[in-house]
C-alpha cells in the first residue's frame, strides 16, 4: 500500500474513532497517536471501543472519568480486559422494612457484626456497598474502621 493510501486509510479510521469516542478533547493529539499505531492496532481499537463504551454506560461512568482519547490510545487501553463489576448485596429483610421505607440502623449494624464476611468480600471484590440508606453504609464502615 502506498503512503498516500495509508494516510487516507488512517484518516478514515481515525474519523470513525473520533465519531464513536465519548470524550472529544485532545483529538488533535489523539490523531497523531493514531498515526503511530499499526493498522492492526487501529482495527483492534475500533473493534474494542464499542465494548468499552458499553461498559462505561453500564457502570454509569461520568464523562469526566472516561480517559481522554489520547490517553486511551497511548496506553493501548483497547487491549484491556473488560471485567464485569460484581455488586454484592446484603439480605436486608432482617432490618429494612420497604413498606415503611425505613432502615433499622441498630439491626443493620448487628447484622453486619454477625456477618463480617459480607464486608470482607465487598472490600476484596471492590464492590459497591449497597444498603437502603447511604448514611447507614457510611456508618457501617466507620464503625469497623474502614471509613474515616
Amino acid at each position: 500500500m502506498k503512503k498516500n493510501q495509508k494516510t487516507a486509510l488512517a484518516t478514515e479510521t481515525f474519523n470513525k474513532f473520533r465519531e464513536l469516542y465519548p470524550v472529544k478533547d485532545k483529538m488533535y493529539v489523539a490523531r497523531m497517536e493514531w498515526a503511530k499505531m499499526t493498522e492492526e492496532e487501529q482495527a483492534l481499537a475500533l473493534i474494542e471501543l464499542p465494548k468499552h463504551i458499553e461498559r462505561w454506560r453500564k457502570d454509569g461512568t461520568e464523562t469526566q472519568y472516561i480517559p481522554s482519547p489520547i490517553k486511551w490510545l497511548h496506553e493501548k487501553r483497547f487491549t484491556d480486559e473488560i471485567v464485569e463489576n460484581k455488586v454484592m448485596t446484603l439480605d436486608t429483610s432482617q432490618w429494612y422494612d420497604p413498606a415503611k421505607g425505613i432502615c433499622d440502623h441498630n439491626g443493620c449494624i448487628d447484622h453486619l457484626i454477625e456477618h463480617p464476611e459480607y464486608i470482607e468480600a465487598m472490600i476484596k471484590e471492590n464492590a459497591p456497598f449497597r444498603t437502603p440508606c447511604a448514611e447507614t453504609a457510611k456508618r457501617h464502615l466507620e464503625i469497623i474502621g474502614l471509613y474515616a
